[in-house]
């Protein structure tokens, strides 16, 4: 069984490689996002159809989206939650405006990349918490085997589905906090205003409750058979036969 500082060490290395693995931005506070300044960027034209290119320009919208609601955030002082709203689409607006002169694509071609998530952070999130689920529901099951081996077999079936939802349900709550704190990590900004609801996990969480039953049934069950499998094997072995 996996130690608990090398599963914690293997998690900071996939996600540092989420961070760092290129083109994935960390926004660092900047006093251009204070004044709705782009960053300097070499002008250039890019082809959204073209792959690297295309993550190029998500970088830039994710950029524009990010500064915009740090503007934003700036005038709610002065101006207001409605300010703070008017000021926000504005800033969003001129930016992507100037990333489309600047690369030579249609505003049109940036406005349908709003919402794209970085599919490599996405992968290795979820690739992470997999692991770790597997991990911790393999030494649910091993307490469960143990306690509830003498009884009948319809009481451990219970047992598995009734713990099973409970596990989904909180591995679920668990993936949308870790996701969130990651997103808050990589933009470096605890507001995320709009951008709250686009994570995978919380648009499709009946898809991801429905993983975390199958994976604890699963887990339960042939752990169960595998059991079942060596000691009756180990029953018949030679020095065991009377």
């Amino acid at each position: 069984m996996m130690r608990p500082v090398a599963l914690a060490a293997s998690i900071v290395v996939l996600v540092a490689t989420a961070f760092f693995a290129g083109g994935f931005p960390i926004v660092a506070p900047s006093r251009l996002h204070v004044h709705c300044e782009p960053p300097t960027h070499a002008a250039r034209p890019l082809n959204p159809s073209r792959w690297i290119d295309r993550q190029h320009l998500r970088n830039d919208v994710e950029f524009a989206e990010e500064i915009g609601v740090r503007f934003g955030d700036s005038r709610r002082k002065a101006e207001g939650r409605d300010g703070e709203h008017l000021r926000q689409r504005e800033c969003t607006d001129a930016l992507l405006a100037a990333v489309a002169i600047r690369h030579n694509v249609a505003i049109e071609d940036l406005s349908a990349m709003r919402g794209e998530r970085p599919v490599a952070v996405d992968a290795i999130l979820l690739i992470v918490f997999g692991a770790v689920f597997v991990w911790f529901t393999s030494m649910v099951v091993d307490q469960l085997s143990s306690r509830l081996s003498d009884l009948q077999p319809w009481i451990w079936q219970l047992s598995v589905v009734v713990l099973a939802l409970a596990t989904a349900g909180a591995g679920l709550v668990a993936l949308n906090l870790l996701a969130t704190t990651l997103e808050i990590a990589r933009l470096w900004d605890g507001h995320m205003s709009y951008r709250a609801g686009r994570l995978p996990w919380e648009r499709h969480f009946e898809w991801v409750l429905a993983a975390g039953f199958t994976t604890f049934c699963i887990t339960a069950w042939s752990s169960r058979f595998l059991n079942f499998a060596f000691s009756t094997r180990d029953d018949r072995a030679p020095g065991n036969i009377v």
